[in-house]
């Protein structure tokens, strides 16, 4: 539904929702698929452009952005890929007219608007919280902001800030991952930041038919004795040269439903993996 905000007009969600006309829903309904298919494809656009560019240009303590014709509704979304993959905060801009308008995004350890607030005197504006923020400069000064934030992020962190940490919540075995499980998972909503999903870890897994889907999904099952379930990497399919036929993995996941025409089934959101020691 987010997508109708960022890339057309937040207006036809309301309309969905206050609807009680099943054909004019579901026409809408379609619409909103058709949009949100395109703000994935403008998204995967922006963030294979900006990894080339970053590819190019290196960065810091901080990933910092800019290019004429991004589309400000998704960059937000680009920003949390970059801090994700780089792990440190990710400022991305579109400029126009001479103004770069930008979406940030940081990672745990660092106070992005404190942060930002060290810079405000190269802002016109600003706002946002703890882990996001909005911000508009002039491009003469995005160099010099890019610096300062630099020297910011390098004051406040230390080395040990900048490594990914990933926290796993319980080690199970593949055989207690069932739908009562996930019944029990949504009983903690909402989800999200200071409430994150539970991560769960089992070692020892078979991977089997391991294949990349969509917009650079990895998918494959994870086996463990007599118990195989289905598991999907958003956005993992680079990792699929990682894993060595008749593979063994340990594996970070969060499990959930998935339902595809009327029929449920049990599905592992990957975190991450590692081959088995």
């Amino acid at each position: 539904m987010n997508a109708s905000g960022r890339i057309d007009n937040p207006l036809e969600v309301i309309k969905l929702l206050l609807s009680d006309d099943h054909a004019e829903s579901a026409v809408i309904a379609a619409r909103l698929h058709e949009l949100n298919l395109k703000r994935q494809s403008i998204e995967e656009e922006i963030h294979q452009e900006a990894l080339s560019a970053l590819k190019e240009k290196g960065y810091d303590h901080s990933v910092v952005l800019a290019s004429d014709g991004w589309h400000e509704g998704v960059i937000g979304i680009v920003a949390s890929r970059l801090a994700e993959a780089f792990y440190r905060p990710a400022f991305v801009f579109n400029i126009r007219d001479g103004i770069a308008k930008g979406s940030a995004r940081s990672i745990p350890s660092f106070d992005l608007y404190s942060g930002i607030s060290r810079c405000s005197d190269l802002l016109l504006s600003f706002g946002g919280h703890r882990q996001a923020a909005g911000l508009r400069l002039r491009i003469e000064n995005l160099g010099e902001f890019e610096e300062r934030m630099n020297r910011v992020i390098a004051e406040t962190l230390s080395a040990e800030d900048l490594i990914p940490r990933l926290t796993i919540d319980a080690t199970v075995d593949l055989q207690e991952v069932n739908f009562n499980l996930v019944k029990e998972i949504s009983l903690l909503e909402p989800l999200g930041c200071g409430n994150p999903e539970p991560r769960l870890g089992t070692k020892g897994l078979e991977v089997m038919g391991p294949r990349v889907v969509g917009n650079r999904h990895l998918k494959m099952r994870l086996k463990h004795r007599s118990c195989t379930v289905d598991a999907i990497g958003f956005s993992m399919g680079d990792m699929i040269e990682r894993i060595e036929p008749d593979a063994m993995v340990d594996a970070v996941y969060t499990p959930t439903i998935n339902e595809w025409e009327n029929r449920k089934t049990l599905q592992l959101h990957l975190r991450a993996f590692r081959p088995s020691a």
